[in-house]
């Protein structure tokens, strides 16, 4: 998903040891973020935005934020 949002090739994108070195400047990380909530229908905050550093980060959230997201499914 990262490297259909900001045109970077795969490999790149899985061979940089953070996000700051893929070069993106803020409005591409927001277009990431953008397909994100979109993709798994959910909501990133700008406080969570600012602690993506490194695609581990990046999977870490998206964790949380789907399992946070089938509790609330499972108790409603």
């Amino acid at each position: 998903m990262l490297a259909r949002a900001t045109d970077l090739p795969l490999e790149t994108i899985l061979g940089a040891p953070d996000v700051d070195t893929l070069g993106l400047d803020s409005l591409s990380l927001y277009d990431v973020l953008f397909e994100l909530e979109k993709a798994f229908l959910l909501e990133i905050s700008d406080e969570e935005a600012g602690q993506l550093h490194t695609l581990l980060d990046f999977e870490a959230l998206l964790q949380r934020k789907l399992a946070e997201a089938a509790v609330v499914e499972r108790s409603t």
